[in-house]
């Protein structure tokens, strides 16, 4: 397969042919190889459907259509799994998986809740006499398209659910269209809104999959962001608790977020942030010297547009620049992060990165400066990727078992979208091997899996009412 497949990387999606179509063009194209395939879809955008939309939208680098006279109902993507530790793993619930539904843990009512998730990988969840209905991907609602088959997608499922909300679940967010949806959804049926915490979320979700019903349980949450319900943006935490409420126990040093979303798609802002964090300023300089990195000192230094993170994602995205991967910008969400750990699993054993702790504070700075120290003794970049993901994984994984000892609980739940990196979610399963772990399966860990999460929290917090 060509290089620019997949460029950086060492994983490759395979499908088999699941449509008539497939099967003639594969007995045409013969034993030449696989053929290459992708959506329809301008970036960013849902799949077009119709003939008139495929000539307006995707003739431009298209050479030629297939056109069908059947029309198409509903935009569904292709699923995507891939092999963890525990199992197959979804990471895309779409084709396939939906419509289904998933049991509610014994203990939680079975009352009716339509959760709404986030604003990226957005889905919608509902519940109804003991099962939930979690829905396809629907995409990011940053697109206009893309919120439309949200609303598509909403009035569909409660159609087909016959689903009549008794609550509505939302993201602590304001800003998320899916949030502003479900408050003005409630509003119209008079019910109540119930505002849940993101990571609280995915633990809930992570949970609730595995059928958890006990009294007090670890989550494990590491992805990109969250809104905090002080404030701050958080992204590696360890959270105590269960469905109806949990607290933050531990949580990665946190560091500006410069820019706020243009921190998320230009690496070399998070890494700049973490260098001077650690008293490694020069490297930074020496590192991004075609960036503007006094600029961004004095935004950090002035809090303007430069809330505190504690995003491990951010923290992969960082690590990722100082090696050189996808510095300027990411072609994609998660480049960075992908591209670091393809790196991390050529390397042979090579151990981990020492961190330190500050109360409930993880802090990476000693891993930085033994970062730079490799980075200046020219060791091989597959190394210095490995022992990052060491690090991540065994200070995060000391923290929860730290926190389940404390709380007498042998059960942890992983979540969170940087546990579809397979490498990380390996190490991170091997020291937990002693307890219960709630690991990701048919529930994506990633923010595909948050309205699922939203309604089990809904669905706990009406009982206790």
């Amino acid at each position: 397969v060509p290089e620019i497949v997949a460029p950086g990387l060492q994983t490759l999606g395979f499908m088999l042919p699941y449509t008539p179509l497939h099967r003639l063009l594969l007995e045409a194209w013969g034993s030449d190889g696989p053929l290459v395939m992708t959506s329809g879809n301008l970036s960013g955008e849902p799949q077009v459907i119709g003939n008139d939309e495929a000539r307006d939208k995707l003739a431009a680098f298209t050479d030629g259509f297939l056109m069908h006279d059947r029309d198409i109902a509903r935009r569904l993507d292709d699923g995507v799994e891939a092999f963890g530790p525990q199992g197959p793993i979804v990471l895309r619930r779409a084709r396939g998986r939906v419509p289904g539904t998933l049991p509610i843990p014994d203990g939680l009512p079975g009352r009716q809740v339509t959760a709404f998730g986030g604003q990226l990988k957005s889905a919608i969840c509902l519940t109804k006499n003991g099962q939930a209905m979690l829905s396809h991907h629907l995409g990011d609602l940053d697109d206009a398209l893309t919120v439309e088959e949200f609303l598509k997608a909403d009035r569909d499922m409660a159609a087909l659910f016959e689903q009549h909300p008794e609550a509505v679940a939302v993201d602590l967010h304001p800003d998320f269209r899916a949030t502003q949806h479900g408050r003005a959804r409630a509003a119209a049926l008079g019910v109540p809104v119930i505002e849940v915490q993101h990571h609280h979320a995915h633990m809930a979700a992570a949970l609730g999959e595995h059928g958890w019903s006990g009294r007090t349980a670890v989550g494990l949450v590491l992805d990109g962001l969250g809104l905090g319900p002080d404030g701050t943006v958080w992204g590696g935490e360890v959270l105590v608790g269960d469905y109806a409420d949990a607290r933050r126990a531990a949580f990665l040093k946190p560091a500006p977020l410069v820019g706020g979303d243009r921190a998320q798609s230009e690496p070399w802002r998070n890494a700049v942030v973490r260098l001077d964090q650690a008293g490694l300023g020069d490297l930074a300089d020496r590192l991004f010297v075609s960036q503007p990195v006094d600029l961004l000192r004095r935004a950090a230094k002035t809090g303007v547009i430069a809330p505190p993170s504690a995003s491990v994602g951010r923290l992969f995205a960082a690590v990722a620049a100082c090696l050189g991967l996808a510095v300027e910008r990411q072609s994609y969400e998660g480049e960075a992060a992908m591209r670091l750990e393809a790196l991390a699993s050529q390397a042979p054993k090579s151990g981990a990165y020492p961190y330190a702790t500050d109360g409930e504070e993880i802090d990476p700075q000693p891993m930085f400066k033994a970062l730079a120290r490799d980075l200046a003794g020219d060791r091989d970049a597959t190394v210095i990727a490995a022992r990052f993901h060491g690090f991540v994984a065994e200070a995060f994984s000391d923290a929860a078992l730290a926190q389940a000892e404390a709380a007498g609980t042998d059960t942890i739940a992983l979540s969170g979208g940087c546990f579809q990196n397979m490498t990380l979610l390996n190490l991170v399963v091997a020291q937990l091997s002693e307890l219960r772990v709630c690991g990701p399966g048919m529930v994506p860990p990633n923010d595909g899996g948050l309205a699922f999460g939203q309604a089990l929290v809904a669905l706990a917090r009406m009982e206790t009412r």
